[in-house]
């Protein structure tokens, strides 16, 4: 007898933007839309928000995270 196992389920795509610059993170979240339609995409103000937000998602695709460098 052969078994055959089910291929996984494709999950959406979830990304992460944390982007001090409003403008930078307004565009790469319409880059992202335009690439991968109906992703889900959640925008964070701060790192501790962009903590909080990751532990509660079951999966994320990609974080994205721009900061001004520290001085």
């Amino acid at each position: 007898m052969f078994s055959h196992t089910a291929a996984p389920a494709v999950q959406n795509a979830v990304f992460l933007i944390l982007a001090e610059d409003e403008t930078f993170g307004e565009s790469l979240c319409f880059a992202l839309l335009r690439l991968v339609p109906g992703a889900q995409i959640f925008r964070v103000a701060s790192p501790g928000e962009a903590i909080v937000t990751l532990s509660k998602l079951p999966h994320v695709t990609a974080a994205f995270l721009a900061l001004p460098p520290q001085r």
